[in-house]
C-alpha cells in the first residue's frame, strides 16, 4: 500500500507540473521569456523565481513517507538550469534548499537540503552537453539518475538514525529515481515543442523573404532610377503580407510607396502618414519647397500606391 501510495503522489506532482510547463509556454509574456529575455539580468531574475516556486510547490505536493517527503523538486531545479543557463539552475537550488531547510523538518532536513542545491550544480556542469531547446531524453534521463542517486546517498550518510534512513531508501530510491527521470522528460517536453514552433515560423519567414527577393531582384537590378520598377517592387513586398505600409527611399526623396487599405474602414479616404527620417532635406529646413503625396489607384486590390509630386 506504501509503494502505490507513492507511486499515485509521484504521478500527480508530474501531472501538476506537466500543466504548468504548458501554461508557461502558452502565457505571450512567459513564452517570450523564455524565448527572448532568458539571458538577460532581469529575465535570470525572473526564471529563477519562476523555478523556485515551481521546486517549493512540488515539496508541499508530496506525501511523508517514513519521515521523508516524497517529492518532484529535482525536476524544477533541472528544468530551471536548462532553460535559463547555469545561473538560473544553480540559484533555483539554492532557494528550493534553503526552502527545504527552513521550513520543512523531518530527519532527513539536511540530506534533502543539500542534495536539493547539489541539483543546480550538477545541471551546471551538464549544460554545455545539451541544445537548448533540443534536450536529448538520454542525456536527460541520466542527468536525472545522478541527482536521484545522490539523494539517496546522502540520506544514506548524514540522515539519522541510521536504520529508519535505509528503510527510507529502500522504499523510495526505485519510484523516486525513475518518476523524477520520466517527469523531467515530459516537463520539458512542452518547451521542445514552442523552441520546434519558433523554428518553423523563422524557416517561414525566411521562405517568404527569399522569394520577395527573387521577385524583386529584376526590378532592382536596373537601379533605383526606374518609377515602374519602384513601383512594381513596392506591389511585390505589400502582396506578400508582411505589412501594411511599404515605402522606399533613397538619401534625398522618396521613391516608391503603398499602404494596404484592407484593415481600415471602408469610409477612410486619406493616406497614412509615413513618417520621415529626421535628416531628410525637407523635414530639416521648413523654408525648403514642399512636396505633395497623392493616392492612386494600384493594380493590386484594396491597395493604394503612394506617388511623391514634384515641389510646388
Amino acid at each position: 500500500m506504501a509503494s502505490q501510495g507513492i507511486f499515485l503522489s509521484l504521478i500527480f506532482n508530474i501531472s501538476m507540473l506537466f500543466t504548468i510547463s504548458s501554461l508557461l509556454t502558452r502565457i505571450p509574456s512567459l513564452r517570450y521569456l523564455v524565448m527572448e529575455r532568458w539571458d538577460r539580468l532581469g529575465g535570470r531574475l525572473m526564471l529563477s523565481l519562476i523555478f523556485s516556486a515551481v521546486s517549493i510547490l512540488s515539496t508541499y505536493t508530496g506525501i511523508n513517507v517514513k519521515g521523508v517527503i516524497v517529492n518532484t523538486r529535482v525536476i524544477g531545479v533541472l528544468a530551471g538550469g536548462l532553460i535559463g543557463g547555469p545561473v538560473v539552475g544553480i540559484t533555483v537550488g539554492i532557494l528550493a534548499g534553503l526552502h527545504r531547510l527552513l521550513f520543512v523538518g523531518g530527519f532527513t532536513t539536511y540530506a534533502c537540503a543539500l542534495s536539493c542545491a547539489l541539483y543546480g550544480f550538477i545541471c551546471a556542469a551538464f549544460y554545455p552537453h545539451f541544445v537548448r531547446g533540443s534536450w536529448e531524453g538520454g542525456k536527460l534521463f541520466c542527468m536525472t539518475l545522478i541527482c536521484e542517486t545522490l539523494h539517496m546517498s546522502l540520506i544514506l550518510m548524514i540522515s539519522r538514525p541510521f536504520d529508519s534512513a535505509v528503510e527510507a531508501v529502500r522504499i523510495l530510491a526505485l519510484p523516486m529515481v525513475v518518476l523524477n527521470a520520466l517527469g523531467t522528460l515530459m516537463f520539458l517536453s512542452n518547451f521542445t515543442k514552442t523552441f520546434r514552433e519558433k523554428d518553423h515560423e523563422s524557416a517561414r519567414n525566411l521562405k517568404i523573404a527569399l522569394s520577395i527577393a527573387q521577385q524583386c531582384l529584376p526590378h532592382l537590378r536596373r537601379g533605383l532610377t526606374s518609377r515602374q520598377d519602384m513601383a512594381q517592387t513596392v506591389d511585390i513586398i505589400l502582396s506578400a503580407g508582411i505589412g501594411d505600409e511599404v515605402i522606399i527611399t533613397n538619401k534625398d526623396r522618396v521613391l516608391a510607396g503603398a499602404a494596404s487599405f484592407s484593415h481600415m474602414r471602408k469610409k477612410r479616404t486619406t493616406v497614412p502618414h509615413f513618417p520621415m527620417p529626421p535628416d531628410f532635406p525637407w523635414k530639416r529646413n521648413r523654408s525648403s519647397p514642399t512636396r505633395k503625396i497623392q493616392a492612386v489607384p494600384s493594380s493590386m486590390g484594396g491597395q493604394r500606391k503612394i506617388q511623391l509630386l514634384p515641389p510646388l
